[in-house]
């Protein structure tokens, strides 16, 4: 494989992770927390192939200079080569915990395998222990560098059974993502570095990246605009998935009470306010294997993916705490109220979607008609 044909290789893998940046970018909402992390994981995707196109450019020139070009080439390329690894680690840390804050903390034990890399390049500086580069231009692969490749995946795969252990149960989407992180670059790298001159780690990430989007950025897109949860829609298609699978489950229905009154009073602007608290509150209620959902206007739906007959009414105690601590603090001129109704499911032989719905919204309406006769829910 000529030079140029390598560079071709890697440019055309740096243009596809443009256009999905690009994309991603003008279609994603930025208040989302994810967006930010998966944006850095190709912004440094695209460093680090910008370095390697560095490092087979120099490889190619015959001018005095070239050699040491080539040198500062190649570290500067096994440095950015660790900076997209610890930003989908972090990621993978984020949408399996879903705490930002835990997961950029744990990032400082992610990035060992940086500073581990730069204290090596150090080293190899004075004793070749790294790479070396020959006076005629070939790069000779030492020792250490499967050390570094090693950290990297040993890395990879402690961080992800720390995490297993931590969160107990990772979506599908996300574990089906993490094997196509693990095993696709893996993969490709060993053989990279066994055939030395071979262009295929980049190409192979890029089409990670791809893939990652298509199983788990991809809904991201298509949240409601306003409250960022997920839509209808997206509600329907889980609820058949999980009643074709035979997979329990508890479903909770949320309706605003005076909703339009807050709408004639205040405002249009500040209905949609009440709706996105609102939205926050019922996030911040549920699990992160759970799922809220805005079913339209103000009404919003919450599966709770739970075998636990009693999980609907932990989520519910929850949801009236976090209310009556909001409403306490007068942020607002009027009180959030809702009504809620909820039901466990565990049958689905005799029972279709329809009839599901029907369950839940008999029983979110008895509770605003008992709110209305004065009877506490």
């Amino acid at each position: 494989m000529n030079t140029l044909m390598k560079i071709d290789i890697l440019i055309f893998s740096m243009m596809m992770l443009a256009l999905l940046l690009v994309y991603y970018l003008v279609n994603a909402p930025w208040r989302e927390k994810t967006t930010r992390v998966f944006a850095l994981v190709l912004v440094f995707s695209m460093i680090s192939i910008a370095a390697d196109i560095l490092v087979f450019v120099s490889a190619d020139m015959s001018e005095p200079w070239a050699r040491f070009f080539e040198y500062w080439a190649n570290v500067v390329f096994m440095l950015a080569g660790n900076l997209p690894i610890i930003a989908w680690v972090t990621y993978f840390d984020y949408k399996v915990t879903g705490d930002i804050d835990a997961a950029m903390y744990r990032r400082r034990f992610y990035m060992i395998t940086l500073y581990v890399a730069a204290a090596m390049l150090i080293v190899n500086h004075f004793t070749g222990f790294v790479f070396t580069i020959e006076s005629d231009g070939r790069h000779l692969v030492r020792f250490g560098v499967y050390i570094l490749m090693a950290l990297i995946y040993v890395l990879m795969l402690i961080a992800f059974f720390v995490l297993r252990k931590i969160k107990g149960y990772v979506p599908g989407n996300i574990m089906r993502a993490t094997f196509i992180l693990m095993l696709l670059p893996i993969g490709t790298a060993i053989v990279q570095t066994l055939f030395n001159g071979i262009a295929l780690f980049w190409p192979a990430m890029s089409l990670t990246a791809i893939m990652v989007f298509l199983l788990v950025e991809k809904d991201t897109l298509h949240k409601d605009a306003l409250t960022l949860l997920q839509t209808r829609g997206q509600f329907e298609t889980r609820i058949i998935v999980m009643m074709e699978h035979n997979e329990p489950f508890t479903l909770i229905m949320v309706d605003l009470d005076q909703f339009k009154n807050v709408n004639d009073t205040y405002g249009h602007d500040e209905g949609d306010d009440m709706l996105v608290i609102v939205a926050s509150i019922l996030e911040e209620s549920v699990k992160y294997t759970d799922t809220v959902y805005r079913y339209g206007g103000d009404e919003f739906m919450l599966l709770i993916e739970s075998k636990n007959p009693k999980a609907g009414a932990l989520v519910r105690q929850r949801i009236d705490m976090l209310l009556e601590l909001f409403n306490s603090k007068k942020v607002k001129p009027y009180r959030i109220q809702m009504s809620m109704g909820g039901e466990y499911f565990c049958e689905f032989d005799r029972i279709d979607l329809s009839q599901v719905l029907a369950v839940v919204d008999m029983k979110m309406y008895a509770d605003k008609a008992r709110k209305a006769g004065g009877t506490k829910a």
